[in-house]
């Protein structure tokens, strides 16, 4: 990430080179800059998450009938929701322009959410979701296989998870006589 901030940042679609940016933009201090994120939309999507998480994580144990679990799934859901609701509200604003608009809106959206408009992208984010599954997957059932079927301790199967990494699908499994 740090080589890609340094080495890419002038090559990003769109990006311009310092010299043609607007003054205005050029004089912003950090706390102005600052200003712009959009801290609401940022809240909602952490809450929004980390209450649905927290919902998965009790429901195994409590067999997903106490009112805690049901509470944060149901909650989580609506902030979630919520969010999405406050990233098409500032888009529309955004879109609009309207320069008498409060500064509350003023913000640059933290969603965009034109990105799902395109075919193209949503199939990438569908793959590299799916990808991203299978991978973990795979990680978590390897794991299992080689301490429980071929009897490696903990620690070599999980070196055993190393040959997956850049890509080498090789199991090597040992026999015990």
């Amino acid at each position: 990430m740090i080589m890609c901030f340094f080495f890419l940042r002038r090559r990003v679609k769109g990006a311009k080179p310092a010299e043609e940016l607007p003054n205005a933009v050029k004089s912003m201090t950090w706390i102005a800059k600052l200003a712009l994120i959009d801290w609401v939309g940022t809240f909602l999507f952490i809450l929004g998450g980390i209450l649905v998480l927290l919902a998965l994580n009790w429901g195994p144990n409590d067999n997903w009938k106490t009112a805690r679990v049901i509470a944060s799934l149901i909650i989580g859901v609506i902030v979630l929701v919520a969010c999405i609701f406050w990233e098409v509200v500032l888009e529309r604003k955004h879109r609009d322009s309207v320069i008498s608009d409060p500064a509350f809106y003023q913000v640059q959206p933290m969603l965009p959410l034109e990105l799902f408009r395109s075919y193209d992208i949503c199939a990438l984010q569908y793959g590299c979701f799916v990808s991203g599954i299978v991978m973990f997957v795979m990680f978590y059932f390897v794991a299992i296989f080689m301490t429980v079927v071929t009897g490696l301790p903990p620690g070599q199967a999980g070196i055993q998870l190393l040959y997956f990494a850049p890509g080498m699908v090789r199991i090597r499994t040992q026999s015990y006589h």
